[in-house]
């Protein structure tokens, strides 16, 4: 990657899965951008979702899980968003949908 990422040093991420882009991120961030506080966190954690939120306290949350599975995570843990960037890469669902907003209109530039 030879984007610059305009993180500030009091950011921390939370990656969520366990899958090939989870690993791929926590790799990425551990050897490139090591100055920003990272964790991984998945289902086989003994530790909740919500435990470890709110113990690592982390400004964003990348979320690598599956079509299959997101919007299932996003509806269960939606309180633990709050306050934070979330960040999905799920192709099957808009980032309103998956935040439970299906109320909010489409601004312009988003696809009906």
């Amino acid at each position: 990657m030879t984007q610059n990422m305009t993180l500030a040093p009091t950011e921390r991420i939370l990656i969520v899965g366990n899958g090939r882009l989870a690993t791929f991120l926590q790799g990425f961030l551990n050897e490139t951008l090591s100055r920003i506080p990272s964790q991984n966190w998945s289902r086989s954690h003994l530790i909740s979702f919500h435990d470890s939120v709110r113990l690592f306290s982390p400004t964003h949350l990348w979320l690598c899980l599956s079509d299959d599975s997101i919007e299932t995570f996003c509806l269960e843990n939606a309180r633990s968003f709050h306050g934070r960037t979330v960040v999905h890469f799920s192709g099957a669902k808009g980032c309103l949908e998956l935040a439970g907003h299906t109320n909010q209109k489409p601004g312009p530039k988003d696809p009906v």
